[in-house]
């Protein structure tokens, strides 16, 4: 994944591209597809980009223009968003494959006394757990 070092990545910006060009293509008129094809293209050329400066200055028009109607109901997005990092990848692949194992091998409960979240082993039947926060327990299946 270095080949994609040089190139700018994926913003909002690119993200609301990639929306509104999607929702174009839902409609079966002929305009509305020919808009949506364009805008997909055009975050395409956002994203390959190597452009940085301009991609960036472009980001911050938008976030601009974005943020005066957000401020009449006290809202606004940060003008610091970084671009999506693709060294950065393998660290969220690694977050989803622990939560996919995590969500095969336990059961997450709350405890009925204080709420507090227990993690206990699958496939185990029926077994009585102790909270160990308040020391209640109580059965449940896993």
């Amino acid at each position: 994944m270095y080949f994609l070092r040089s190139f700018y990545g994926v913003d909002l910006l690119t993200l609301v591209l990639f929306l509104i060009s999607s929702i174009f293509n839902i409609f079966d008129s002929k305009i509305f597809s020919f808009l949506g094809y364009l805008l997909f293209l055009y975050g395409l050329l956002r994203t390959f980009s190597r452009n940085k400066y301009r991609r960036r200055n472009e980001l911050n028009k938008f976030i601009y223009y974005i943020n005066k109607p957000l401020a009449k109901f006290n809202l606004a997005i940060p003008n610091n968003l970084p671009p999506f990092d693709y060294e950065s990848l393998d660290y969220y692949i690694k977050i989803l494959k622990n939560k996919i194992y995590q969500k095969k091998h336990y059961k997450i409960v709350k405890c009925p006394n204080c709420s507090q979240k227990l993690r206990l082993p699958r496939k185990k039947g029926n077994i009585i757990v102790t909270c160990k926060r308040c020391l209640h327990k109580f059965d449940l299946r896993t």
